[in-house]
């Protein structure tokens, strides 16, 4: 199978495979998360060698991240450093309550498909990646540096910026004595900064998954500085 997909959870991650050939997914089991995780993610790498590895993201329907987003993102970090293959964020929204609904329909009570559930998720996630693309944001390390963070900054006639990864952005901005309203377009930048302090003249620091039509990314970023 191409794709190996995994949903996150505190005691078990769900995991599924997906052929984009075939355009299926199929919901395989779970492991567990504890010390073993590592040797179990290298299995499973193993046996099925996928071509890419996707994570679901699991947001509130407003995009507002909770601490499951934060220890998901964590998760796609590890899974990053652990291997060589791409690994790719899908939103997850509505994952579980697709699943559950659909188990429903096979004929499965809530109480009897808790031990199923985390895979079958994983397949709903799996299924977005193939079926719904646009939807993936490839998971990166990539920050925009100094210089180019105050570029953007310095060279900017809006008070609203939009940033692929920018680390740190929050000190940069207070120095300036406009008031900024900042939105950060790679998940795990804006997990890292958003419990922070924000400075008095940024009103708000929000994630957000494309640029508005009529806005435009920082030059750094529309130039290709991130990937």
């Amino acid at each position: 199978m191409e794709v190996l997909s995994f949903d996150y959870g505190d005691k078990r991650i769900g995991y599924a495979v997906a052929s984009k050939k075939m355009k299926m997914a199929f919901a395989k089991g779970f492991i567990i998360n504890d010390q073993s995780l590592e040797a179990s993610l290298k299995e499973l790498i193993y046996q099925y060698q996928p071509e890419e590895i996707v994570v679901g993201l699991p947001l509130r329907k407003d995009m507002t991240f909770t601490p499951a987003t934060d220890k998901a993102l964590q998760f796609a970090r590890f899974v990053y450093e652990s291997t060589v293959i791409g690994v790719f964020l899908v939103d997850e929204r509505y994952s579980t309550v697709y699943s559950q609904t659909a188990l429903r329909y096979a004929g499965h009570s809530t109480k009897d498909s808790k031990h199923i559930i985390d895979s079958e998720s994983a397949k709903s996630i799996a299924e977005t990646f193939i079926h719904s693309p646009s939807w993936a944001f490839r998971f990166n390390l990539k920050f925009l540096s100094e210089d180019e963070i105050k570029s953007c900054i310095q060279e900017s006639d809006s008070q609203v910026l939009y940033f692929m990864g920018g680390m740190n952005v929050l000190d940069f901005v207070k120095k300036d004595q406009r008031t900024f309203q900042i939105y950060e377009l790679n998940p795990y930048v804006f997990s890292i900064q958003r419990t922070l302090e924000l400075p008095l003249n940024i009103s708000l620091y929000q994630f957000i998954f494309s640029v508005p039509d009529g806005c435009s990314l920082c030059k750094s970023c529309a130039h290709g500085s991130i990937g």
